[in-house]
């Protein structure tokens, strides 16, 4: 059985207005690295498709930001929305069945939203059926990106060792352990 998780990456560096946003809520924001800032939200996982979509779209509005939300379900399917100010502009899903290859996903707008000039290596790892693992894809993703390929998942965090407030932790618990 693979991983599956649900993240926000926030074209953000506000931790404080970020964790404001997410008040009552059991979630986890990670420090900011490289201009981005990843939320982990608990209801995000296990609540459905709507879940992610609402907290991406209410954070995007929000903040004013891009939110590039990814769901890696048990690390066979990779599906991403990319939200800029509240509006989805791109979407993508690695395998919307069996027989299909990728469909959705534009290299050139998810650059953009993070000011990547690897637009043909993004566009590779959008399109390759090479990939086995959505988890590998995501990570690759994100260095293409120009993100820290450790904000790729949420595997390597352990929920019982979140801490509470904006400490200077690798990430930050919101309203009680996710």
């Amino acid at each position: 059985m693979g991983s599956t998780y649900v993240t926000h990456t926030i074209r953000a560096t506000d931790r404080k207005k970020i964790g404001d946003l997410l008040a009552g809520r059991k979630a986890m924001v990670s420090t900011a690295s490289g201009g981005v800032v990843v939320v982990y939200d608990k209801d995000c996982n296990s609540l459905g498709k709507e879940a992610p979509l609402d907290l991406a779209k209410m954070l995007s509005a929000s903040l004013n930001a891009v939110v590039f939300v990814v769901i890696n379900l048990d690390d066979d399917v990779l599906i991403y929305w990319l939200f800029k100010n509240g509006t989805p502009i791109d979407a993508y899903d690695s395998r919307p069945d069996v027989s299909k290859g990728p469909i959705g996903g534009h290299a050139h707008i998810l650059c953009e939203a993070f000011a990547s000039p690897n637009i043909e290596a993004t566009e590779f790892i959008l399109r390759s059926e090479e990939y086995v693992s959505a988890f590998d894809r995501h990570t690759h993703l994100v260095k293409a990106l120009g993100l820290a390929p450790e904000l790729a998942g949420f595997s390597s965090l352990v929920a019982d060792s979140f801490t509470t407030g904006f400490g200077e932790s690798a990430s930050t618990g919101i309203g009680g352990n996710p």
